[in-house]
């Protein structure tokens, strides 16, 4: 499995990055949100959101490259 760590301006852009990167669609990885976004007060502490993306392998490419 490939996982990658990506960071974004909210969930949504975070995700598109990572699935961007993997050369993946989203029904193709496990998504997990390490770290939502906060906006701050006059950009001071705000954070980027982090998620973690797995690419998983489906199950009939699985039972494939076992036998």
């Amino acid at each position: 499995m490939q996982s990658i760590v990506s960071k974004g301006k909210d969930i949504k852009e975070a995700i598109q990055l990572g699935l961007d990167f993997l050369n993946a669609k989203k029904n193709e990885v496990n998504i997990e949100i390490i770290q939502r976004e906060t906006k701050g007060f006059l950009r001071f502490g705000s954070r980027e959101a982090i998620v973690k993306l797995t690419k998983v392998e489906s199950s009939s490419r699985k039972k494939l490259l076992t036998a």
